[in-house]
């Protein structure tokens, strides 16, 4: 009888230290999908952050050109309306302003 418990004794911490290497294996392959996983997001959230970044630039850079362009189209206006008034003024001097008024 005795025999027989401790060969009882035996085959459950066979079975105990199967189950158990079953276990550990599992939480290993699993920590390393989860490891490999982080790192991917990682890498992927750099390149995210890289792409952001050069957008940013992209961004400023039209804006800049944009803001140069309005200014420039502005300086021009400006150009122009007193070319205008200036030849308005020259008529009017010269005697070729309207005299209905």
């Amino acid at each position: 009888m005795k025999e027989l418990k401790e060969q009882e004794i035996t085959v459950d911490d066979a079975r105990f230290k199967h189950i158990y290497e079953m276990i550990e294996s599992k939480f290993k392959e699993t920590t390393l999908k989860l490891e490999q996983q982080l790192a991917e997001e990682r890498a992927a959230c750099v390149k995210a952050e890289k792409k952001a970044k050069a957008a940013k630039k992209e961004h400023e850079k039209a804006e800049k050109k944009n803001k140069e362009l309005r200014r420039q189209k502005d300086e021009e206006l400006r150009r122009k309306e007193e070319h205008w008034r200036q030849r308005e003024e020259g008529l009017r001097i010269a005697g070729f302003g309207c005299s209905i008024m």
